[in-house]
């Protein structure tokens, strides 16, 4: 017996029969707070022991169990290594041969994290073993004195000199990577130690998690995560576009957001409101064998989110993460779609001397908007006003510029706090975390804000040697305060203001605009009864009242009991409701209220009357979404004496979403005194006042919705791995849903995968020194998707009784389709994982393929049908393409300085689609950015295409194209001719990463990001004479466009021309000369920290002060475009650069 430990004398109790040693090593280990290691060849369920004693040393136990069987132990630091003693083989023969000696140890993090899988070997030898889910190891060799070599994927190879009977603490340095410290993935149901991995995961670690800062999670996924891509920021929210996407697209119609996973169970609710200082790290499955076990909602890939928990064996620790983030205004001048005033209103005269506004101007039913410039035009032409005063007022209009009083008056810099603790310790028996975080958003956008407040906790509780509960349960309030809702557009046919609008006058003061109405008459109208039907932006900005509040509760509980070795069984649960309020109230102060008070008021014999009554509008709107998941499962983890191992788990879960939604309308509603008015008629036609507006019923409030999904799931995982270096996984899922159709075979579907991997570097044969690691990994299976929004059985909704027939009535949600089925996405990964001599160089290459059937797609129907177009399982698709991770230790000294390379090409193609559309229709759906889809068989699902380029006529500045083959002008035809169609390429990134440069130097560390994008294209704005004369659109194109012959040499932009033809607009708007090259570099951010962690400040109680700045947004590098845009914000403008500065403290 050795000991260097004076606490081996403290005193413990025990009173036991015929109990197993393993079992009487963790009786100790909670008296004493030891950890026991030791090898399971040695002590396993075969040696039993008697033992009756009180109060006797540690040392006194060890050595009546252990002593008297022929063990040996050594007790170093809180751990006790057990192992045989020594025994010298006798021979009659007298022949000699060399003992065996024991090593055994344990391997961890730096931050005492075990490593389970790590390699064991001796220095030019074969690898020996490797550690358990303790990260313990132990092995017996003939030398006393040897050197073992200790490896770990991602983390730096250890040399050790050790002697016989010595414990080893090894601990491994991660190679200078965020990557590296998380070493055990999360697939929601297990944690699998990465050498033991066969699928394609990407993991970000906390460190690198908090690397940014921002109020959401998925956010921070940007340029750090392999496989995963953010699209075009502007993708209209209506079109089926994922925020997120995990290796590209594998549907079509369907859902396209990746399954979110937060502590084993779905994310229901608003992931939004989830508090990214509660999160400890995240891991995306990116194959069929890492996703698979999510079955039919993984084809989309998996992104699961691990929150902090509280550790057994843990002191009292306190952290503390405080940030403020200013972000500048927006660029409103970055967008090209608009013309300053000079030219905007040398536009509008040109109109007027056309006579374009005349219909207008004599319009005494409607009274159409009219702009300023028109109405002085106008007064001018009629002698009411002097052409000298009218060309003074003219010019003095074109000094203004309507951005500056945006930029003045609805815009500012955005500043966001964000301030979070959290509290952990644990101890022999339970564990827990303790977190509180509030976060202050201040918009960009003048009004808007938003406060969040979280509380969560997480605690961990030891019951016996055999049973562990666990509890979480997390809090979210959040109000959000929308400010005004209003686009600030005149309406009436006008998509913007004229760029000489004002919001203000020199003191400040709201001014009036033009909207819906002609303003020389609507700012006239003062018959009795009626409001002011003026429109002031800035009022409205003022009044604006649109609370938005969501409450989010989950509840988390789980108990796992250890059945034998290697087997236990597990029951989880989780509860999540997330409801929102949201509450818009429109004054009688705002034009909304006045406008619609105003057009439903009824003059009868000169009796004024108000069917809406006077008063406030108050529009509220009631969700709420319920989730229940229930899980039992089973797990075995075995190891079978150092060359075989078994991981499995199987189990079955049964998960409940109900969702609810409810709307209300209170006219005459009062706001002190919480009032409002009942006695309105809503089965009467009014008409419009004055016939202004096409008369009406008034909105009743809205329906009652109730939509209740249930799945019930059956599933299975198994890997066995053979001497460490071969591996072979499988699982199977089957699911099924309420929501599918009536055929019974229909409901559910059965999902695979398999995977092998060989660590080819544990060879006998392998000699190649210059990579000490090198395994190689297969995975084949399938994932499914399905579309929520479908269903298989016939299905209405009844409303209110129909307003114009007092009946009641009801719509039509879904036709019947009894063989709706799920989607089922197979792929194929193969992988290489490798590492360079030294650690110098780390990665992996993956290449995978995907094919999607039974896919979501849209089809026609018999005309007998009494449908026009069905969504069925009617479309196939394609994909694949290549991940790639390095990771290069360029310095490792005092100045250390690390590479991060990510890399991905991803490629998809239709190969089936029932509903074919001509081909004359994809220039305008095809790429995305509309609500309709029309895909193409062959192409990607996003694409651009163009009408075929001639250019521009020599003669007149028309633009020309294509027809049959031959240079044509005629715009009609062309636009319906499916011949001289361009596929200019793919309407989304094909290739795409980032390469992440961090320098240290002491306690001082800079990390640089730059991303990438390429192999896309996307359609530039340009100018439509059509917008510009009728929707007051207009483009800084118009000072290119081609105004006399030989501008054709310099400029593809067209002639103004009058009257205006729309064909010839869209055949330009299509056309391959508005198409660009989306390829782009990006700084995305750069950070700098400062770590505080000297001796002093440890005696002091402070573990670490780390003092950080960081900068997002920055710009392009480089573009392949010459059109100055900024591929990822085409249109509108780009994301303003925001500048943080934070603390974050750790006791």
């Amino acid at each position: 017996m050795q000991s260097q430990d004076k606490s081996s004398q403290q005193q413990v109790s025990l009173q036991y029969d015929n109990i197993r040693l393993v079992d009487l090593f963790n009786i100790i280990s909670r008296q004493t707070g030891y950890t026991f290691f030791y090898n399971n060849q040695s002590v396993n369920d075969q040696v039993k022991v008697n033992i009756h004693q009180d109060n006797i040393t540690l040392e006194q136990v060890l050595e009546r169990v252990l002593g008297t069987r022929g063990y040996g132990w050594e007790l170093i630091s809180g751990r006790i290594g057990v192992f045989k003693k020594e025994q010298a083989e006798k021979s009659e023969k007298k022949e000699h041969k060399d003992d065996l000696h024991t090593f055994s140890g344990i391997i961890s993090m730096p931050d005492g994290t075990p490593l389970p899988g790590a390699s064991i070997s001796v220095v030019n030898g074969a690898a020996i073993t490797r550690t358990n889910e303790s990260g313990l190891f132990s092995f017996q060799v003939a030398a006393k004195d040897t050197v073992i070599r200790i490896s770990y994927t991602g983390f730096k190879t250890e040399e050790v000199n050790v002697r016989t009977g010595a414990a080893l603490h090894v601990t491994l340095q991660p190679l200078v990577t965020d990557l590296a410290l998380v070493a055990v993935r999360s697939t929601g149901y297990q944690k699998i130690p990465r050498e033991r991995a066969t699928g394609s995961f990407a993991q970000v670690s906390n460190e690198l998690l908090n690397r940014r800062t921002g109020p959401t999670i998925l956010e921070r996924l940007e340029g750090v995560a392999n496989g995963v891509m953010f699209p075009n920021k502007d993708i209209p929210p209506y079109s089926n576009e994922a925020y997120v996407s995990v290796r590209g697209r594998s549907t079509i119609l369907a859902n396209a957001q990746p399954l979110i996973v937060v502590d084993n169970f779905p994310y229901v609710g608003d992931i939004n409101l989830l508090n990214p200082n509660d999160v400890d790290n995240i891991t995306i499955l990116k194959d069929a064998a890492a996703a698979s076990i999510w079955g039919a909602f993984s084809g989309n890939g998996v992104i699961v989110i691990t929150t902090k928990k509280g550790k057994l064996r843990q002191p009292f620790k306190v952290q503390a993460n405080m940030n403020l983030t200013v972000g500048a205004k927006p660029d409103l001048y970055y967008n090209k779609a608009f013309l300053p005033s000079p030219a905007f209103i040398d536009v509008e005269k040109y109109l007027f001397d056309k006579g374009f506004y005349d219909d207008d101007l004599t319009n005494n039913y409607s009274y159409p908007v009219v702009s300023p410039v028109v109405e002085l035009l106008d007064k001018k032409r009629n002698g009411v006003i002097s052409a000298a005063d009218a060309d003074a007022q003219i010019n003095q209009l074109k000094q203004f510029d309507v951005r500056k009083d945006y930029e003045k008056y609805l815009y500012r810099n955005s500043v966001n706090q964000q301030y979070a603790v959290n509290m952990s310790a644990g101890g022999e028996h339970s564990g827990y975390m303790l977190s509180v975080g509030y976060d202050r958003n201040l918009s960009n956008k003048v009004g808007a804000a938003t406060d969040r407040f979280t509380i969560s906790n997480y605690s961990t509780f030891n019951f016996w040697d055999r049973a562990e509960l666990s509890t979480g349960v997390s809090f979210v309030m959040n109000k959000y305060d929308v400010g005004y809702y209003d686009a600030l557009i005149p309406n009436g046919g006008k998509s913007a203001y004229y760029p000489y609008a004002r919001l203000a006058d020199e003191q400040g003061k709201a001014l009036d605009v033009q909207k819906d109405f002609r303003y020389s008459f609507i700012s006239n109208l003062r018959e009795e009864g009626l409001l002011d039907w003026t429109y002031r932006p800035l009022d409205e900005v003022r009044f604006a009242d649109n609370i938005q509040r969501s409450y989010h509760i989950r509840l988390n509980p789980g108990l796992k009991v250890r059945i034998i070795k290697g087997l236990d069984a597990e029951l989880r649960y989780q509860f999540e409701k997330q409801l929102s309020r949201k509450e818009e109230y429109y004054s009688i102060q705002t034009y909304a209220t006045r406008n619609m008070i105003n057009l439903f008021t009824q003059v009868v014999d000169g009796v004024v009357t108000h069917p809406v009554p006077v008063g406030g509008i108050l529009q509220k709107n009631n969700g709420e979404v319920t989730g229940n998941n229930y899980r039992a499962q089973l797990n075995f983890n075995r190891d079978f004496g150092l060359r075989h191992s078994v991981s499995a788990l199987a189990g079955l879960e049964q998960r409940e979403i109900v969702t609810e939604s409810s709307d209300q309308i209170l006219y005459g509603y009062s706001k002190n005194t919480k009032t409002y008015s009942s006695a309105l008629d809503y089965s009467r036609y009014y008409d419009a006042y004055m016939y202004l507006g096409p008369g009406g019923y008034i909105a009743p409030s809205g329906p009652l919705s109730r939509y209740n999904n249930e799945y019930i799931s059956y599933y299975g995982n198994a890997a066995y791995t053979l001497n460490g270096k071969y591996i072979l996984s499988g699982s199977a899922r089957m699911d099924q849903s309420n929501i599918w159709g009536v055929n019974f075979n229909q409901k559910g579907v059965p999902l695979w995968s398999a995977g092998v991997s060989w660590d080819l570097s544990r060879e006998q044969f392998y000699k190649w020194n210059l990579f000490p690691l090198l395994k190689l990994r297969a995975t084949y299976g399938y994932n499914g998707n399905l579309d929520p929004t479908l269903f298989g059985k016939f299905v209405v909704s009844y409303l209110q009784n129909n307003t114009q027939v007092g009946l009641p009535a009801a719509t039509i949600v879904s036709y019947p389709n009894p063989n709706l089925r799920w989607e089922r996405s197979a792929m194929l990964n193969t992988g290489i994982d490798f590492e360079v001599r030294n650690g110098m160089l780390h990665g992996s290459i993956e290449y995978y393929r995907k094919k999607g059937t039974d896919l979501i797609g849209e089809q026609l129907m018999p005309l007998q049908s009494g449908v026009g177009i069905m969504k069925l399982n009617s479309a196939d698709m394609k994909g694949g393409g290549v991940d790639v991770v390095l990771t290069t230790v360029n310095m490792n000294r005092q100045l250390g300085w690390v590479t991060d390379f990510l890399f991905s090409y991803n490629w998809d193609r239709i190969t089936s689609y029932k509903f074919a559309v001509p081909l004359y229709t994809l220039p305008g759906t095809a790429d995305g950015t509309g609500s309709r889809l029309f895909p193409n068989i062959g192409r990607p699902v996003y694409g651009v295409y163009s009408y075929r380029w001639a250019g521009l006529s020599a003669e007149n500045g028309d633009p020309t194209g294509y027809l049959d083959g031959k240079i044509s002008d005629e715009y009609d035809k062309i636009l319906a001719s499916n011949t001289d169609i361009i596929y200019n390429g793919p309407a989304r990134p094909v290739i795409f990463g980032a390469l992440r440069n961090t320098v240290s130097f002491k306690g001082i560390t800079l990390s640089l990001n730059v991303t990438y994008k390429m192999g896309y294209y996307f359609r530039r704005s340009g100018i439509s004479y059509s917008s510009l004369f009728y929707n007051w659109v207009g483009h800084q194109e118009l000072f290119s466009r081609w105004q006399q012959p030989g501008d054709e040499k310099r400029t593809n932009v067209p002639s103004m021309i009058y009257p205006v033809n729309a064909s010839r607009d869209r055949f330009y708007e299509y056309s391959e000369a508005r198409v660009e090259k989306g390829d782009h570099i990006r700084l995305q951010d750069v950070r700098i920290a400062y770590s505080l962690n000297s001796a002093r400040m440890k005696k002091a109680g402070t573990a670490d002060i780390q003092l950080y700045l960081y900068a997002n947004n920055l710009g392009l590098i480089w573009k392949a475009n010459n059109a100055g845009l900024d591929p990822d914000f085409v249109v509108g403008y780009t994301a303003p650069r925001t500048v943080a500065i934070g603390c974050k403290v750790e006791f």
